[in-house]
């Protein structure tokens, strides 16, 4: 188990290899129906290879990996879903999941368990999974936050969700509190919104502070160390270039790309070397907060909204 002075937010795709596996809503409905959250290998083992009397979720864990092993087959899919199920989460964790357009919520109620020999954990291939509570409505896309949405696009079947000023959590718990009035803390926007919400943000400080007008046809297509061109009203040339989590921007990058056009560069981190290039420059996190707190009235609704 981890040691977690805060709960952790995990974001799980309902798909196994049962007989619903190309239709996710019949596994979700499953999972919902049963109070779970859960991943596959229920029929990884049986009575004539494992014992019956062991339900040790770590032992049937081991055997499996030591099974995938010998017939050669990948591990890794295998030890990343089942490590979190069986090791990382915690009961009180909140856990994102989604069925096409419709997002679901659940709090982490059990230890790990493994279903054996049950016909419909069987037929849903559930095999290692968590008991939870279900929050009783589902969310739109409007309703959840950027960054719960933007950890679907990646492929693995369970993932932590990045939250390191406990943003993520706070909303979640606010949720099952019947707390209706949630609202980030403005310093730390940047650990709430997705990389592209960061990318209007910063977009809109550069429109509205420097009187910059975007090419919008920049923004649609590939553009080499930038994410879109802006110009101002004597045809000068200006790009920018936004990165989120952990990325650093280092100047020395960008130094052709200045020869061009003026270069902004702004990292959620703050961490940009503008390697004393005067037409490279840094926008800072406290600007683009500043120019929050001031124009919060034409940021686009799925942003405001949270503030």
């Amino acid at each position: 188990m981890e040691d977690t002075t805060q709960g952790k937010i995990w974001r799980i795709n309902m798909k196994t290899d049962g007989i619903y596996k190309f239709e996710q809503q019949g596994v979700f409905d499953f999972c919902v129906k049963e109070g779970i959250i859960g991943i596959g290998w229920s029929r990884a083992i049986s009575k004539d290879t494992f014992s019956e009397e062991v339900t040790n979720p770590k032992e049937i864990q081991t055997f499996i990996w030591n099974l995938l092993k010998d017939n050669n087959k990948k591990t890794r899919g295998f030890s990343t879903a089942s490590n979190i199920i069986v090791d990382r989460m915690n009961i009180g964790d909140y856990v994102w999941t989604r069925v096409g357009s419709l997002y679901k919520l659940a709090k982490i109620t059990s230890e790990a368990k493994y279903k054996r020999n049950n016909e419909e954990y069987i037929e849903y291939d559930i095999g290692f999974y968590r008991e939870v509570e279900y929050y009783d409505q589902s969310f739109h896309i409007s309703e959840v936050p950027g960054k719960i949405i933007a950890s679907f696009s990646a492929s693995s079947t369970v993932q932590n969700v990045t939250d390191k000023e406990g943003q993520l959590f706070s909303y979640s718990d606010s949720l099952f509190r019947g707390d209706s009035n949630f609202k980030i803390n403005l310093e730390d926007w940047t650990e709430f919104f997705t990389a592209e919400d960061i990318e209007e943000i910063v977009g809109l400080y550069l429109q509205v502070k420097f009187n910059l007008y975007v090419y919008t046809s920049t923004n649609k297509r590939s553009t080499e160390k930038i994410e879109f061109e802006l110009v101002d009203e004597n045809g000068n040339l200006y790009g920018v270039q936004v990165k989120s989590g952990e990325v650093s921007l280092n100047g020395i990058d960008y130094e052709e790309k200045s020869k061009e056009m003026k270069v902004f560069l702004f990292a959620s981190n703050n961490e940009v070397n503008t390697n004393n290039n005067p037409n490279i420059i840094h926008i800072t996190v406290l600007e683009v907060t500043r120019f929050i707190e001031e124009y919060k009235h034409i940021l686009p609704k799925r942003i405001s909204s949270w503030l």
